[in-house]
């Protein structure tokens, strides 16, 4: 279940990002401070270019839970002039990894990406060697790229990483296939 991400998500997204089994992958956000999770929730919030979701764990048959757990943040950035987006997701919950909730999250950014905002192709970027994103994507319709358009380039400071896309075309394919 995705909602739009708020500050009240601010806390406990900070506490995923101090788990360093959580950020093996993500060396430019280790150890963000309440401060700059503030201030990329303003940013965020006062650029039209940036769609960010909290996700929530699904609820069981039978739980007897109020409301669902807060587990991580998934993004999707827009480009000027491009109808192009370069998206992302963190799980924060370890509990939740390999629950399928990842694929989950994925297809709702896709739709939300292909078929409400009607953008051409979405990038993913993951740093080399981190094969639980790289399966998510290729079971999610993604082919491996050779870089990032240039209008997208990202400063980038760490290990090397890979991009993956997928286009409108091929994941309204994927989903006619799916629905046969």
């Amino acid at each position: 279940m995705l909602k739009p991400f708020d500050e009240r998500y601010g806390g406990a997204l900070q506490e995923y990002l101090a788990d360093p089994e959580v950020v093996r992958y993500l060396p430019t956000i280790r150890n963000l401070m309440s401060a700059d999770i503030h201030s990329w929730l303003q940013y965020a919030r006062s650029d039209k270019r940036e769609c960010v979701w909290a996700i929530f764990s699904r609820r069981n048959a039978g739980e007897e839970v109020e409301e669902h757990k807060f587990i991580g943040v998934s993004f999707l950035r827009l480009f000027d002039g491009y109808l192009d987006g370069l998206g992302g997701t963190i799980i924060g919950d370890r509990h939740a990894w390999g629950s399928g909730i990842g694929l989950e999250v994925k297809t709702l950014q896709l739709r939300f990406a292909f078929q409400v905002i009607e953008l051409s192709r979405v990038f993913a970027s993951i740093q080399t060697g981190n094969e639980r994103a790289r399966r998510l994507l290729a079971r999610s319709g993604y082919e491996r790229e050779n870089a990032l358009p240039i209008y997208m380039h990202i400063a980038h400071v760490g290990p090397p990483r890979q991009v993956y896309s997928i286009t409108r075309r091929k994941w309204l394919l994927l989903q006619h296939q799916c629905s046969h």
